[in-house]
This record gives C-alpha cells, sequence and structure tokens, in this order.
C-alpha cells in the first residue's frame, strides 16, 4: 500500500512479495526488543482549578513560564 516500504526493502513499486516479508525485513531493519519508538507512559495531566471567586481567571496550569523558557533560550547558542 505504501511504495516507500517497496523502495527501501529494494521491491519494485507494484511488484511486490507477500506481507510477510516486510514483516520479516522490519524485524530486521529496527533492531530492537520495544516494538515502538516512544513508551506508551503518558505523563499525567495537571486538572484545572476552577477559581475561587466568579469573574477571575483560572490558574495556569503550565508547567514553565515564559520566564523561564527566556533564560533557557539565552543559554543556548546558535
Amino acid at each position: 500500500m505504501n511504495p516507500l516500504y517497496a523502495i527501501l526493502s529494494g521491491f519494485e513499486v507494484g511488484d511486490t512479495p507477500g506481507v510477510g516479508t516486510f514483516y520479516d525485513f522490519f524485524s530486521r531493519l529496527w533492531d530492537s526488543d520495544n516494538n515502538n519508538l516512544s513508551s506508551q507512559l503518558q505523563p499525567l495531566k495537571t486538572s484545572v482549578k476552577k477559581p475561587k471567586k466568579k469573574g477571575l481567571k483560572a490558574d495556569p496550569v503550565e508547567k514553565t513560564t515564559v520566564e523561564q523558557l527566556l533564560k533557557e533560550l539565552q543559554g543556548v547558542s546558535f
């Protein structure tokens, strides 16, 4: 279905072997015990707390502030 897979594995597009050959190819190409590129564990989401009084904005849930980002970027040289 994807011509890129055929090209990467050395076959002509439209003239490819069965799907088992591709599974064998990928198992040799991806030499890792882990099947996924990223971990299945996801960080917990923080819940948004409602403001105490009506008409006020809720507290931000971001863990980084603009000030922290600026400090971090100032230390990086391009």
